[in-house]
C-alpha cells in the first residue's frame, strides 16, 4: 500500500469538497467509526446523529475516500497492468499519442527509427512533436449512486460505512480491467494470410488457437510495422494471449505440451530420430482470460513495456486520476423527504485506448 506524506489529501489526490471539512472534523469522524467499531454504542449513536443532521457528511463523504484511494493497488499489482501501460490525458477527447516519432515526415528520423546522420559542419535536422491518434480511445466519466434508507442506517451505521470503500476500490479495479478489454476487442488486424512456421507447418487466417497458432501470430507480429514506418516490430521479450473466461487452463495445457515435446520419430525416417522443435518462444508467452473476448476469439500483444510503443493503454484525466466520492445533502437530517433515503457518489474517469491495431494480432478461430 502506498504511504502519503499528507494524510488529509492524500498528496493533493484527494481534496475536500468543501470549507466545512477540515482535518479536525475528518479525525472526528474517524474516532467515531474507530470506536464504534470497538463496540462503543455512544460513539455509534454520535455517528448517526452527525450523519443524519448533515454536520458530519461530507466529511464521512472525505473520510471514505481517505480509506478508499489508498486501498487501491499501485498500478503494477492491479490485474489490468499485465495488459497495458497506463497514460494519463488533458480532456474527453479522441486520447493521442505524443511523440518524436510521429509519422516520422522529418528528416531528423530516419525511416528504420535511428536519429539522421549529420555532416560535418551542417545544420542538424529537425524533428516536430507531433501526436498519432488511438485507432480507438476515448475518456468516459462512470459512476454509481449508492442508496441506503433510514432503517437501515439506524440498523447498523458502521455496517454501512464500513463495507463501502472496499466495495467502491473493487468497482474501481473492474472498471479499469473492463475499459481496456473494449479497446482490445477493437483490434481486428488478422494474420495477413498464411503463416509459415520454422518447421514448415503452415497456419491459416483465423485458426484456432493452439500452440502453433500462437508462434504463426508472433511470427506475424515480428514482421509488422506501425505507423508506416520501415522498421519492423520484430521478435520480442514476451507476449500476451487474451482468450475468453474459462480457455486459459486449456491454452496453458497446449504450451505446456509443445514446451515438453522430447523427440520426433516421422515415419519415413527409417527410425532415425529428430531433435525436438524449438518451440521455447511459447516459455514467453502469458495467458489471460477476459470477459469482452467471446466465442472463439483469441489475441496477441506484446507485454506492456516490452515494445517501445505501447499497444494498450489504461485512460486517466489529469487531475482526476482517483475514484472520488461525494454525499447527497437532502436538507435537515440527510435524508430525502420522500423516501427517507441518503446518497453517497461514485465518479471515476477512466478509458481505454488501442494506439495502433499493427500491435495486436486477432484472430476469430474460426478456421
Amino acid at each position: 500500500m502506498r504511504e502519503y506524506k499528507d494524510k488529509f489529501t492524500l498528496d493533493g489526490l484527494v481534496m475536500p469538497p468543501n470549507t466545512k471539512v477540515t482535518v479536525e472534523s475528518v479525525n472526528k469522524v474517524a474516532k467515531l467509526v474507530r470506536e464504534a467499531k470497538y463496540g462503543s454504542y455512544i460513539a455509534e449513536a454520535q455517528l448517526k446523529e452527525s450523519m443524519m443532521t448533515g454536520v458530519l457528511a461530507s466529511s464521512v463523504a472525505h473520510f471514505i475516500n481517505l480509506i478508499t484511494v489508498p486501498q487501491l493497488p499501485e498500478f503494477k499489482d492491479r490485474p489490468v497492468s499485465k495488459l497495458a501501460t497506463v497514460e494519463t490525458v488533458p480532456d474527453f477527447k479522441q486520447a493521442t499519442l505524443y511523440g518524436i516519432f510521429g509519422d516520422l515526415a522529418g528528416p531528423g528520423v530516419e525511416g528504420d527509427g535511428a536519429a539522421a546522420v549529420v555532416p560535418q559542419g551542417t545544420p542538424f535536422p529537425e524533428v516536430t512533436i507531433s501526436g498519432v491518434e488511438a485507432a480507438y480511445g476515448k475518456l468516459k466519466k462512470r459512476g454509481l449512486r449508492v442508496n441506503w434508507d433510514f432503517e437501515d442506517f439506524v440498523n447498523d451505521t458502521v455496517g454501512v460505512l464500513g463495507r463501502i470503500p472496499a466495495q467502491l476500490r473493487d468497482i474501481a479495479i473492474e472498471t479499469e480491467w473492463q475499459e481496456v478489454g473494449d479497446a482490445l476487442i477493437a483490434a481486428t488486424t488478422k494474420f495477413g494470410g498464411t503463416i509459415t512456421l520454422p518447421d514448415g507447418t503452415t497456419v491459416a487466417e483465423d485458426k484456432a488457437i493452439s500452440a502453433n497458432a500462437i508462434m504463426a501470430a508472433i511470427q506475424a507480429l515480428a514482421n509488422r510495422t506501425v505507423n508506416g514506418t520501415s522498421r519492423k516490430i520484430g521478435t520480442l521479450s514476451s507476449y500476451v494471449v487474451v482468450v475468453p473466461v474459462g480457455q486459459k487452463v486449456f491454452v496453458d495445457h497446449m504450451i505446456r505440451m509443445a514446451l515438453g515435446i522430447l523427440y520426433v520419430l516421422p515415419s519415413s525416417s527409417g527410425g532415425a530420430v529428430n531433435p525436438a522443435p524449438d518451440n521455447n518462444i511459447l516459455a514467453n508467452v502469458e495467458v489471460i482470460e477476459h470477459s469482452k473476448v467471446t466465442g472463439t476469439k483469441w489475441y496477441l500483444l506484446p507485454a506492456p513495456g516490452t515494445y517501445s510503443r505501447p499497444a494498450l493503454s489504461l485512460l486517466r484525466l489529469r487531475g482526476h486520476e482517483v475514484p472520488q466520492i461525494r454525499v447527497q445533502q437532502n436538507g435537515g437530517d440527510g435524508f430525502s423527504f420522500d423516501a427517507d433515503t441518503a446518497a453517497m457518489r461514485l465518479r471515476l474517469v477512466v478509458g481505454g485506448a488501442l494506439w495502433f491495431q499493427e500491435a495486436v494480432v486477432f484472430s476469430a478461430g474460426t478456421a
